[in-house]
């Protein structure tokens, strides 16, 4: 879970093309879930613009490799960018794993090396039950050697119902072997979209981090993303696939107008 602005907050996700066969829900339980969701959105800060969406997805012996960028500029700052690619195979149905390496520019410095990391989502109800749910894991390789390791851990959840889908992640990290203390950190992320067609998908997410798990930041010192996502997928032929998704996040609250762009492009085969 690199993070080339704030080591900590997470930031390499599972692609969010895929989706378990989904079974439909009551609506009320759709509505409880979406308020859940919508409650984290209220705040500021700064964080990784490549960060993407993790599923509770995989298909035995699929294979794809992951790109991602991403553009983060506060009002009257210069930007920073972050890019990744990665190479993953689904081990079976129910675990899929992923390496990747990581670089950062931020504002006007060169572009440079910023970790690797390893990552793996574990299926734990394959579409089994009214909610999938997954647990993600993730061990990384910060190249600024004063952040140490970083190891990440969390549920996934997911619920399908009619032509919509929503999601729900809370992510907990923290830095090992680090020269600085640091508690252990809650991230969460959702998501909400529509099916318009085969080859594209409308919806809003959102990310953020608010602090130590257990005793969370005051309210200006967390972090909230939200903002319109576009998704899609494009078959190129019987066993090559595009998946792609690109969002426009806005730092809800923020006295520096951040605007974030982040786009995501998976080739399965």
């Amino acid at each position: 879970m690199r993070d080339a602005w704030q080591h900590g907050v997470s930031s390499r996700f599972n692609p969010v093309q895929y989706r378990p066969k989904m079974v439909r829900i009551p609506a009320r339980s759709v509505l409880v879930s979406l308020a859940a969701m919508l409650a984290f959105a209220s705040s500021d800060a700064q964080a990784d613009p490549d960060q993407s969406l993790l599923t509770t997805y995989s298909q035995y012996g699929a294979r794809q490799v992951d790109i991602e960028y991403g553009t983060q500029k506060p009002s009257g700052q210069l930007p920073s960018s972050a890019a990744a690619i990665g190479v993953g195979l689904s081990m079976n149905d129910d675990w899929y794993s992923e390496l990747y390496l990581a670089y950062a520019r931020d504002g006007g410095s060169a572009t440079e090396f910023d970790s690797a990391a390893l990552q793996n989502i574990f299926v734990l109800t394959n579409g089994n039950s009214p909610i999938d749910v997954g647990l993600y894991t993730e061990i990384e390789y910060e190249n600024d050697r004063s952040q140490g390791y970083q190891v990440a851990i969390g549920p996934l959840f997911e619920a399908g119902f009619g032509l919509y889908t929503a999601n729900l992640n809370f992510l907990f990290h923290r830095d090992y072997r680090a020269d600085d203390y640091n508690p252990m950190q809650l991230d969460y992320q959702w998501q909400i979209k529509r099916r318009i067609n085969a080859a594209l998908e409308l919806g809003v997410q959102g990310f953020g981090t608010v602090g130590p798990w257990n005793h969370w930041a005051p309210h200006d010192e967390q972090e909230h993303r939200l903002g319109p996502v576009l998704l899609g997928k494009l078959d190129l032929d019987n066993k090559r696939v595009i998946h792609y998704n690109a969002a426009l996040l806005f730092d809800v609250q923020d006295g520096q107008r951040t605007t974030t762009f982040r786009m995501q492009a998976i080739v399965g085969f």
